[in-house]
């Protein structure tokens, strides 16, 4: 190291190994020359091979990528509103400035395996799945839209290249790294084919929060930070059924009971031209309880309720709960059409969790000067009770259920989780996004997996609902983290048993239908054929 600085870069080892090396064996010998070794072991060390451990740190590799990202932008703005002593900002880079996250590491490696793996496998069932469709078809100007916002388009346009001309260049081959689950190939393609393939790129987010004080201790923004630096931790999506717990807070809140029968006729209302919920089951008629709602993810039912409880009263119960962007004043939010992001849903989840108390995810603990001295510290931030915690309470009975006997019981099958989780999947409208967010009282861990256009998509709800693109993500981490020794004693924490009150109210049947079971098959055959001549309408 002393050697190196005559000449930083002429003696670097990665650079220059071998002058390095002849370097080193100086430095060595004026040790010797004034005993610090001996004639021998200097004999001996000079004839050992440079050993070099290097890899280039870049804001694109290592740990948490996604999340450094999302900190860097925050502590710039906080520098700028914050002076030394001497009058002048903090530098983020010069000042020696110390920063304590919640991140923890171990779970931060957990997630991004995870991520990595799932999306890996979903990607190659995604390719096979178009592999025989029309592309240009199903997203219709999709790809033009894209050639036209690339930086390499409007560099040619700068130029004074037609339409045409551009049209032609984006056709030739040219040598270019592109994103692999192998690893970055380099290739020989054409820009509008690399168009193509990173349109049809699967992506991810991922997040983990302690819901008892908001610290997240998990952030995975993306697939690649390198070739893709879009963050959906923090983006807007459709939630799908994620949100429906939202409608079954605000009706309980509003002092609904968690037996009442609610009817599964469908609906049409005329007020919202004349919109009608389907179920992704296509059965409709009898009647679910909240429970068997909820469990069995019964849209029509969702929509009812909502419409019953008011669309107000649940965009409010939202925004009390850190869900910001606005929501849409229509039946269908009930089966989430509102965008919202990641980070915000699990702040949601958290509150059923943490009894009623608004969770918002937090991330720094403290930041501290080059000398140690504490600038900011994070202490316990109050948590208000934004709904009764027999409402949380209920609900987070109510998740439990999907997980044990519904639409999640994956992470009991497939994972083998045994422990207390409460959870939901959500898929949105053509499975363009899939959702899985699962709560214990440890952890609140939430998935979103989609490409980031919304035209494109599965084209089958088999394959691309959340239970298959998210909740596989969920489970893995939450696997992995239960391995650990640190964390295993989450396996054994369960929910708060509710009250023989709450227990009271929750004991009932999950649906009712007034036929019998010949009449009921009946009326089934009859809905299915209905359904089908209703579909042959449309078409």
């Amino acid at each position: 190291m002393v050697g190196i600085l005559k000449a930083a870069t002429t003696y670097n080892p990665r650079l220059h190994p071998e002058a390095s090396l002849n370097r080193r064996n100086v430095v060595l010998g004026q040790m010797e020359r004034y005993d610090y070794i001996t004639k021998k072991e200097k004999e001996y060390l000079s004839k050992l091979p440079l050993q070099l451990n290097y890899s280039l740190r870049t804001h694109n590799n290592g740990l948490a990528p996604y999340f450094r990202e999302y900190l860097r932008k925050d502590l710039t703005h906080w520098c700028k509103q914050t002076f030394k002593p001497d009058g002048s900002n903090y530098n983020l880079y010069t000042d020696g400035l110390k920063i304590y996250t919640t991140i923890h590491s171990r779970m931060q490696q957990y997630a991004e395996s995870s991520v990595a793996s799932h999306l890996a496998s979903v990607q190659k069932v995604f390719n096979n799945h178009w592999k025989w469709r029309d592309k240009y078809k199903a997203t219709g100007t999709l790809f033009e839209e894209s050639m036209r916002n690339s930086h390499r388009f409007r560099s040619l346009k700068e130029r004074g290249y037609t339409d045409a001309e551009i049209d032609s260049i984006f056709r030739v081959p040219v040598e270019m790294d592109i994103f692999s689950w192998e690893g970055p190939q380099h290739v020989q393609m054409s820009p509008w084919d690399s168009i193509i393939q990173s349109e049809f790129t699967l992506h991810a987010g991922f997040i983990a929060v302690d819901p008892t004080n908001g610290h997240v201790r998990a952030w995975v923004g993306g697939i690649n930070h390198h070739f893709y630096q879009f963050d959906h931790v923090t983006c807007l999506r459709q939630t799908g059924s994620v949100f429906k717990p939202l409608v079954y807070a605000t009706a309980l809140e509003a002092g609904e009971s968690p037996c009442q029968f609610i009817s599964n006729e469908k609906t049409s209302f005329a007020a919202y031209n004349n919109w009608t919920p389907r179920n992704s089951d296509n059965v409709y008629g009898g009647e679910y309880s909240m429970e068997g709602a909820l469990t069995h993810s019964v849209n029509v039912v969702s929509v009812n309720l909502m419409m019953k409880v008011g669309v107000k009263n649940v965009i409010n119960l939202a925004r009390n709960l850190g869900i910001e962007n606005p929501l849409p004043e229509v039946p269908s939010l009930a089966l989430g059409t509102g965008e919202v992001s990641l980070k915000d849903m699990v702040g949601v989840y958290s509150a059923f969790a943490n009894g009623g108390r608004r969770t918002i995810p937090s991330y720094i603990l403290r930041i501290e000067d080059q000398d140690g001295q504490i600038l900011i510290e994070n202490s316990a931030v109050t948590q208000p009770q934004v709904m009764s915690k027999n409402t949380a309470d209920m609900v987070t009975y109510m998740l439990k259920s999907v997980v044990d006997r519904g639409t999640a019981r994956g992470l009991r099958t497939r994972y083998g989780l045994r422990n207390d989780i409460a959870g939901k999947t959500g898929t949105s409208q053509a499975q363009a996004d899939g959702w899985f967010i699962g709560a214990t009282p440890d952890l609140v861990a939430g998935a979103w997996v989609g490409a980031d256009d919304q035209r494109v998509h599965f084209q089958s709800l088999a394959m691309g609902q959340g239970s298959v693109t998210a909740l596989p993500i969920v489970g893995q981490f939450l696997k992995q983290t239960y391995q650990d020794s640190d964390f295993s004693y989450m396996r054994k924490n369960p929910f708060a048993f509710p009250s023989k009150d709450i227990a009271a109210q929750l004991d009932c049947d999950e649906f009712w239908f007034p036929l019998s079971m010949s009449e009921f098959k009946e009326w089934w055959n009859q809905q299915q054929e209905k359904e089908k001549n209703e579909q042959g309408n449309e078409n």
